[in-house]
């Protein structure tokens, strides 16, 4: 049982590592849609309300990507005592 035990940090830094990967593509198409909207100079209302909430998700995926970076470095350094 000991054996399954060890493989399990390699796996999970696995799993955060796609996550991280995905998250910071997400981040990044956010971050270019916001981009595009405040070009604008004469926003719409909706435009306006749209930037608004393309920044919320964008930081809340960089909370999600400071998280797994975090945990990441957990399993490293759980990995290697």
């Amino acid at each position: 049982m000991k054996a399954a035990n060890d493989n399990r940090p390699h796996q999970e830094l696995l799993v955060h590592e796609d996550n991280l990967e995905q998250f910071r593509t997400e981040h990044t198409h956010l971050e270019e849609k916001i981009i595009g909207l405040e070009k604008l100079r004469f926003p719409t209302v909706s435009e306006e309300s749209q930037i608004k909430q393309l920044k919320k998700e964008k930081l809340s995926l960089k909370e999600k990507i400071e998280k797994i970076q975090l945990q990441g470095e957990k399993v490293k350094s759980k990995s290697n005592r």
